[in-house]
């Protein structure tokens, strides 16, 4: 099937010529491309952020997937590092959650550093603990958000959190090499986190730390071994 033409303008962010094709057929805010995408998974990947806003004030659906069930306009947006993008969509109350997608694993192994924070100030890992311990969810928060200083600040406080599991079984460490983040690897591991602590997926810390291509993080790691 040939793409809508309107995939043209959004693809190069004419944001005028896509609203006077919206305002003539509403209904092509839910075409799909080739590919199976909509325009506002297109407008997000790009980091149109006007065109965005547009689609989603035309009704766009802000979670519709992509054809794998996996991919929504924000962790299209994420995985890009278009942080414009991202802002307009949770400030439509978009989901940043695991459930939708988990767009923070996406922008945490690209290094998008900003666009973790925007994305746990959002609630995007407060749904994979199961604990109602405030320094726990911190802990998380700030291990995905690159915060080294307040993970610093918590476990000098609280120690015996260092290997605290979330609800797959992952500890800080587990998020933090996948993410490269090598300042708190480094504070992490002279606080006794367990590099070996298996998920339950059976993934070591070091594991996630070579399946995402962190070499740094990897000869860290053996350096503790």
């Amino acid at each position: 099937m040939a793409n809508h033409p309107i995939f043209y303008p959004i693809f190069h962010g004419e944001t005028e010529r896509v609203k006077a094709m919206l305002d003539a057929s509403p209904e092509v805010v839910s075409v799909r491309d080739a590919k199976g995408l909509t325009p506002l998974h297109v407008a997000a990947s790009r980091g149109k952020d006007q065109v965005v806003q547009l689609l989603l004030e035309h009704g766009a659906d802000i979670n519709g997937p992509s054809p794998d069930a996996a991919w929504t306009p924000l962790v299209f947006a994420s995985y890009r590092g278009h942080i414009g993008a991202v802002m307009v969509l949770l400030e439509h109350g978009d989901d940043p959650s695991e459930k939708q997608g988990n767009p923070i694993h996406y922008a945490g192994q690209r290094g998008h550093k900003e666009i973790c924070k925007l994305l746990v100030a959002h609630g995007a890992v407060d749904d994979i603990l199961d604990s109602d311990d405030s320094d726990v969810l911190d802990l998380f928060r700030s291990s995905y958000s690159y915060d080294s200083d307040a993970v610093t600040s918590i476990l000098s406080r609280r120690p015996e959190l260092v290997n605290v599991k979330d609800r797959h079984g992952r500890t800080p460490l587990h998020g933090v090499c996948t993410n490269g983040d090598m300042k708190c690897v480094r504070f992490l591991m002279e606080c006794g986190a367990r590099a070996d602590e298996e998920d339950r997926f059976g993934q070591t810390a070091l594991d996630r730390a070579v399946a995402h291509r962190k070499k740094a993080i990897v000869k860290l790691l053996e350096q503790y071994e």
